[in-house]
Formats: C-alpha cells, structure tokens, sequence
C-alpha cells in the first residue's frame, strides 16, 4: 500500500474531506464528519504512513510499524496541515500494512476520535 491507495480511499469515502496541503505537498490532511483528522505525505511510493493522536489497542498486532512522535519536537509541516493534530499530547505515525487495514483503523478513528 502507498500513498496514492490511500489518496484514493479517502476519495470515494462519503465522510471525509480534504482539509490541508502544505506548499510543496508534503504533507496534506483530512477530516472526518465527526472533526477528528489525519495526516500524511501523498507522494510515498514505497508505503503509507499516517499521523493520528489515537490507536487502538485491538489493531496494534495490525498495524505496521508503529513511530511515537514527541510532542516536544513538533513538525512544522504537520503544523500547518492538521493545528488538531499536531497540538496532541501524544502523538503516532503508523505505516499502514494493506487497504483492509487502512480502512478498519480510518472507520475506527472517525468514531473514537471525534473532536
């Protein structure tokens, strides 16, 4: 799974949309319904990777690699994408291993994460 498969999913999913991209599209956002928000680099070929402030427990044996980010060190880029996310006291970014995946951990976070 890349990016683009991803891009894609978020698409023709009915509750959510776009929300940010940075200048040189680094990292671009969206949002669900229910105002929760995730963050990713479109242009990864290789893998997907998405910046989210919660998990679930049940998926972690799912979910690729799993990178805690510290809160003290934040991304500009992530700053100026997703302000909701990027302010988070904790905060993951997880590579997302298939499409199946992708979309249990987006359905679960649109409900569980709503702001």
């Amino acid at each position: 799974m890349d990016a683009l498969d991803l891009e894609k999913l978020l698409t023709i999913t009915p509750n959510v949309v776009p929300l940010a991209s940075d200048n040189n599209d680094y990292l671009t956002s969206y949002r669900f319904d229910t105002g929760a928000e995730i963050a990713f680099d479109p242009r990864t070929t290789t893998k997907c990777s998405i910046f989210v402030d919660k998990i679930p427990e049940r998926m972690r044996y799912k979910l690729g690699k799993i990178n805690n980010y510290n809160p003290g060190n934040p991304s500009t880029a992530l700053a100026r994408v997703s302000p909701q996310i990027a302010s988070a006291t904790q905060l993951f970014k997880i590579d997302l291993p298939s499409i199946d995946v992708a979309k249990e951990l987006l359905a679960w976070y649109r409900w569980h994460n709503n702001k």
